[in-house]
């Protein structure tokens, strides 16, 4: 028989806070349960809340024992042992909310770089005279240049309430 270490709703309400402080849509972001075995032993088998970023299917695990994450600090995955002070879980929540960010955030350079050389390819079609940009060509060069921006620019964590988590 599974032992419940899902969360209680004072502990989501926390969580919640911390997504709206990282400033992500709450609405972007799902609970769900799962049972999960986390030593090899028998007795060590719990329901335990999961908090999923839907758009990019990040999430953090709360076990009985341990937490899982993706992003993780070192690894796409990382785990470790579930802290017992709240501080401490709270930190870690956060730590995960700010590498979602970072990911969801960050440009696709591979596939940037992809459209940048089908743009070239399309372009060096048209005869070499230095005319000026069509409208086209100016929005793309517009879009390009606010995402390079908005990736550039440094992203400031507000500090967490005392919330319990």
């Amino acid at each position: 028989m599974a032992k419940d270490a899902t969360l209680t709703k004072t502990e989501r309400n926390a969580a919640f806070k911390l997504v709206v402080e990282h400033g992500f849509d709450p609405l972007e972001f799902e609970w769900v349960e799962e049972t999960k075995q986390e030593t090899p032993f028998e007795d060590s088998i719990y329901r335990r809340s999961v908090l999923r970023h839907r758009p990019t299917e990040y999430c953090f695990k709360f076990g009985g024992h341990v937490y899982e994450c993706s992003p993780g600090e070192v690894h796409k995955v990382d785990s470790g042992t579930r802290p017992d002070a709240d501080w401490k879980r709270l930190r870690l929540v956060s730590n995960w909310l700010g590498r979602v960010r970072r990911e969801y955030d960050a440009p696709d350079l591979w596939a940037m770089a992809l459209e940048d050389r089908k743009f070239l390819q399309a372009a060096s079609i048209l005869e070499g005279s230095n005319t000026e940009f069509t409208s086209d060509e100016r929005v793309y060069i517009s879009e390009r240049l606010d995402e390079i921006r908005d990736f550039a620019r440094p992203r400031r964590i507000l500090p967490t309430n005392n919330v319990n988590l």
